[in-house]
């Protein structure tokens, strides 16, 4: 009988240092203390009507049919080292407020080796957090990233935001595009100005990369059909051109020494 009081004390004694555990990262803790209560008020030296199960080389239970465990407060399974669940079909957890995981040393894995992984929050937020890198790969499909409201992607300061059908890009420092570059409407959108002839204006800022304003220096812009335009821009930075095709338009700058 004391070996048995003993094997649960020493068990709720790593539950409750687990619950500790759990609770420093934020995790739902077990209800370790209402066992403890129960073992310390009714099982121990019997002084409630209850029933300790104990032998020291092991206990198994079998039957053809189901078995079932059931208790009006809580269920508790603790094991010293491993505790393994293995089910020939389906595996499956219902909780009427949360289902809590926590893996104090090792990680978690859930892998399935067909079918879809399928993790919802179907009224309220997900997150996702990792303390170093977060890997994010499709092997043999593609990803796609999707939202109602808006996308936000930042870092350092710098961003890129897409709402209300725009795309914005933030940053405290360069924005750098290495590639070649060319930026297109619709194909109807241009289809629509060339029909029916429609000419407009292009409002000019510039700033270099060494943020001066190139007050004064000449930019010109060369249509797709090789017509020129050139404009000097005020102390601003800034300037306009008016009257203009819709096409597309290339933009040079003299060669400048650097400032």
């Amino acid at each position: 009988m004391d070996d048995a009081i003993s094997q649960l004390e020493q068990a709720l004694s790593l539950a409750k240092s687990l619950n500790k555990a759990a609770q420093t990262a934020n995790n739902h803790h077990t209800d370790e203390e209402t066992q403890r209560g129960r073992l310390k008020d009714a099982l121990k030296d019997l002084k409630e009507a209850g029933l300790i199960q104990t032998a020291p080389a092991g206990i198994a239970t079998a039957t053809q049919q189901s078995q079932l465990h059931t208790a009006n407060e809580n269920i508790h399974l603790v094991s010293g080292n491993h505790t393994d669940i293995s089910a020939g079909q389906s595996l499956t957890a219902h909780a009427v407020e949360s289902l809590n995981l926590f893996a104090q040393s090792s990680g978690i894995k859930v892998q399935a080796n067909q079918g879809k992984v399928e993790v919802q929050a179907q009224n309220d937020e997900l997150q996702l957090n990792a303390l170093k890198d977060a890997t994010l790969t499709s092997s043999a499909g593609k990803i796609t990233i999707a939202a109602k409201e808006e996308i936000l992607i930042t870092c350092k300061g710098a961003y890129i935001k897409l709402a209300n059908g725009e795309v914005e890009i933030g940053s405290p420092k360069l924005v750098r595009v290495k590639a070649p570059l060319e930026v297109t409407a619709a194909q109807g959108v241009y289809e629509m100005f060339n029909s029916e002839n429609i000419r407009g204006e292009i409002n000019l800022e510039y700033v270099d990369i060494y943020g001066n304003v190139p007050n004064g220096e000449p930019i010109s812009l060369v249509s797709k059909q090789g017509d020129k335009r050139a404009i000097n821009l005020d102390q601003f930075g800034k300037g306009k051109l008016k009257n203009l095709d819709f096409n597309m338009l290339t933009l040079t700058q003299p060669k400048r020494e650097d400032k």
